[in-house]
């Protein structure tokens, strides 16, 4: 019962133990592998990342010239960017932009 009381107070009178998360924005980590950047203008649509992709997170259509990514199936492991022979693919650190 001491105990209780005491992290009650310390409790009470310390600040919040999180960040506030709008306005202070943690930096990436060193190994971070971040998000999928894909510059559309610059692809050729081989559809070697869509064969290479292991979460089948990427479909290319040669016909409609499209490029769809599934941000939800992708694991971020970086196959197709190492394939792409066109580097239009790239991996960003940074998740979400800062407005």
């Amino acid at each position: 019962m001491p105990t209780l009381f005491g992290d009650l107070f310390r409790n009470l009178f310390k600040g919040p133990v999180t960040r506030p998360y709008p306005y202070q924005v943690r930096d990436p980590f060193p190994a971070s592998r971040g998000a999928l950047v894909v510059d559309i203008n610059r692809c050729v649509f081989c559809t070697l990342c869509e064969k290479k992709c292991p979460a089948n997170a990427i479909t290319v259509t040669r016909k409609t010239k499209t490029l769809v990514l599934d941000p939800y199936r992708c694991i971020i492991c970086a196959a197709c960017v190492e394939v792409c022979p066109e580097e239009c693919l790239s991996l960003d650190p940074q998740h979400r932009k800062p407005a």
